[in-house]
Order: C-alpha cells, then structure tokens, then sequence
C-alpha cells in the first residue's frame, strides 16, 4: 500500500495498541484482520467507527459466523487476498475520506 502513495500506520498486534494508535494517529482508514493476539478486532472497529473512520475487515471468517450484526455489512477482503483486491475495497474509502476533507 505504501507503494501505492498511502501511509500505512501499523501493524498492531492487538486491539488494545490500535486504540492506543487510534490516539496518536490521523487516519483516513483501517484495514482489520477479526483475529488479532488479544481476541477480535470488532471493539477496536466500534471505535474507529465512532470516529468516523471507515473499516475493511482482511479475513478469512465468513461475515455471518463471528461478525456481530452490525458489521456483516461492512467491507470485507477474504484471505487469502491479493493487493488488487485490498485496492478495490479501500479506493471508494480514500477518495470519500478525501472529499470529506
């Protein structure tokens, strides 16, 4: 993704650096495995969510197994994943970011 002329900001491990991350950073996106080392990732999600920033999960859970009800709907990439296929999900993300200022 650098590559492609965005800053990437991670990798966390866990929810608890993402949120910690969350606090420091400016982000226009996140891309979210459901399984990090200290569970899932759907708190650190609600809390992206909360600050408007927008979420792609990067998984290999089918969205109606462990997904809460709340984001079945959100965009997903199913491992194994190739980059074109990140892209595809995250352009409609970046270019709305951008016109939100």
């Amino acid at each position: 993704l650098a590559h492609l002329g965005h800053v990437v900001v991670g990798p966390v491990p866990t929810a608890e650096a993402g949120c910690r991350l969350l606090g420091r950073a400016k982000m226009d996106l996140a891309l979210l495995d459901v399984q990090l080392a200290d569970g899932l990732s759907f708190p650190l999600a609600d809390a992206l969510r909360t600050r408007g920033i927008p979420v792609v999960f990067c998984t290999g859970h089918a969205a109606d197994g462990c997904f809460p009800e709340d984001w079945r709907g959100a965009p997903r990439v199913a491992k194994p994943y190739a980059l074109g296929d990140i892209v595809r999900q995250i352009r409609p993300l970046v270019a709305a970011s951008t016109e939100r200022g």
